[in-house]
């Protein structure tokens, strides 16, 4: 496929994520995360020249720890949907990730507009897994919200022992401070964790 193609499947995923998940749900794993490679390489370029080349290393780091993270995640949440009813194998699975989630990666650099890419990436994982893997519309809901649930969990267990810490050493207004910070970035990142991989968190 030319270059030219890979970028208008991402723009399809984004404007017509229905029609474009279900014309690539037979994608293999070597070529979804080529997708997702591509874009996030795309990304570490843009980085490095909105640092003056001081981030040069970026063009390289940034795809490689990207889609380390996605493929981490993205395994995740196949044993989740695994055991709902996901009827795509983990290659599969995680190349149809790749392919549905790159389009978001290309965003993911641009503030403000990143997070809500992020959240939109929500919907489109919940395509992927109605229209691309056979999930039911309910299991797949809960697919995404079991990973949201055990996030928030960690964050009240972390934020109690900021609390405990920071409270016996009498900081008690610190520790509200940082809970209150703590807590609201933990939530927030699920989204960019489910579409961006471990480097896409929204702290």
């Amino acid at each position: 496929m030319e270059i030219q193609g890979y970028f208008k499947t991402m723009v399809d995923v984004l404007m017509k994520p229905k029609a474009a998940i279900k014309k690539h749900k037979k994608t293999s794993f070597t070529e979804g995360l080529t997708y997702y490679l591509l874009a996030t390489f795309v990304v570490g370029i843009i980085l490095a020249i909105m640092t003056a080349g001081t981030a040069i290393p970026m063009i390289v780091l940034y795809p490689v720890t990207a889609t380390i993270g996605l493929i981490i995640t993205g395994f995740v949440v196949w044993v989740i949907a695994k055991v709902l009813g996901c009827k795509a194998e983990v290659g599969n699975f995680l190349g149809l990730l790749g392919v549905s989630m790159s389009g978001i990666a290309l965003l993911s650099w641009i503030p403000f507009v990143g997070v809500l890419a992020s959240l939109y990436g929500l919907y489109i994982l919940y395509v992927m897994l109605t229209e691309g893997t056979g999930m039911e519309s309910v299991s797949a809901i809960i697919t995404i919200l079991i990973p949201i649930v055990l996030l928030a969990i960690l964050a009240v267990v972390i934020a109690a022992l900021v609390v405990t810490v920071l409270g016996a050493f009498g900081l008690g207004a610190l520790a509200g401070a940082l809970t209150g910070a703590l807590t609201g970035g933990l939530t927030g990142g699920i989204a960019g964790v489910l579409t961006n991989g471990l480097t896409g968190m929204t702290f």
